[in-house]
Parts: structure tokens; sequence; C-alpha cells
């Protein structure tokens, strides 16, 4: 073999490796850019669906919420109505029955108050299941203090004013305690999810 057959040989294995080591390093920055990516795109994911719960979560709060206010005013009004209710039986001879007005209270307790208390009770379900332990657990505190609602309603004698008026006192308590309870579940899932505390 002669000197000039070796030299090309030998120029041809340099090149190559040459070649070879630039198109190794040139792959190595394009999988390392891959994974860069891959990992981008990964943590975008992640944060999407936290932040798409998140607003799940969020909605079901003031959904929560909306629902509490409109029991509240319903129960406000049973809670009047049945003052006056009281009111006209004690100013009534003892024999004598309002029936037409009984049976208003009644109508509106079992077509409005209780619907009205039910859908709470669905909407705090359905917040419980979306919740971390802490938002857990003050709606659970909502939904605790209005399950008094319809055993409280239930011990109503229609003829007995003094039993109207201490229900009406304590449809009254529920629905003050249930205003703060629901003020303190806005405050704190205002501040963890601003904050981005809850867990998913």
């Amino acid at each position: 073999m002669s000197s000039g057959t070796i030299a090309v040989g030998v120029a041809a294995i340099v090149v190559s490796s040459i070649f070879n080591f630039v198109t190794l390093k040139r792959s190595g920055k394009t999988l390392e850019l891959a994974q860069d990516t891959y990992q981008r795109t990964e943590e975008r994911y992640r944060a999407d669906r936290v932040e798409a719960h998140r607003d799940t979560l969020r909605a079901a709060i003031v959904d929560l919420a909306h629902h509490v206010t409109v029991w509240e005013h319903l129960g406000s009004y049973f809670a009047t109505v049945l003052k006056v209710h009281a009111s006209d039986v004690a100013a009534t001879a003892p024999d004598i029955k309002l029936l037409r007005d009984r049976a208003t209270i009644v109508k509106h307790d079992v077509e409005k108050q209780r619907p009205a208390l039910n859908d709470v009770l669905r909407a705090a379900r359905m917040a419980m299941l979306l919740s971390d332990e802490t938002t857990k657990a003050l709606v659970a505190e909502i939904a605790g203090t209005l399950r008094n609602v319809t055993p409280t309603v239930n011990t109503i004698d229609y003829d007995d004013p003094e039993s109207m008026r201490a229900v009406a006192t304590r449809l009254d308590e529920i629905r003050a305690q249930a205003a703060e309870q629901v003020s303190a579940l806005l405050t704190h899932a205002g501040n963890a999810l601003a904050y981005k505390e809850l867990e998913t």
C-alpha cells in the first residue's frame, strides 16, 4: 500500500469521526431540546388541569353561596309568617282554627322553602366532592347547620303560638349561623384560590 492511500484512508476516518461527533452532538442537543419541550408541555398540561379544577371548585362554591342566600330569603319569610300567624292564633278564640293561614304557611314550606333547602344540600355535596380537606370541613359545617331546618320545622304546632315563635326564633338562628359560615367559606376559598394553596 502506498503512503498516499494510507493518508487518504486516515483522512477519511478523521473526517468521518469529526462528522459523527458533530452529528452526535447535534442529536444530543435535539434530544435535550425535545426533553425540555416535553417537560414544559407536561407542566402546562398539569397547570391547565389544576386551573380547570379550580374553576370548577370556584363555581361550586359560588353556587352553594347562592343557594344558601335563596334559602335564607325563603326561610326569613317563613319565620316572619310564623310569627304573624302565632300572633293571630293568640288573639283568636281557642276553638277557632285559622286553617286558611295555616295552609298558606304549609304551602310555602313545601313548595318553596324545602326545595330551596334541598338545592343547598345538593350544592354542598357537589362542593365537598371538589374540595380539599379544609374547604370540605367549612362546607360540611354549612350543610350540618342547614340539616337542622327540617327537624325544626317538623316540630311546629300550628295551634300553639309559643311553638310557632320558638320555631321562628330557631330558624332565625340557623339563618344567621349559615350566613356566617358562608362568609367564612368565601373568605377562605378566595384566599386559598388566589394563592394557589388548594390541593387538587
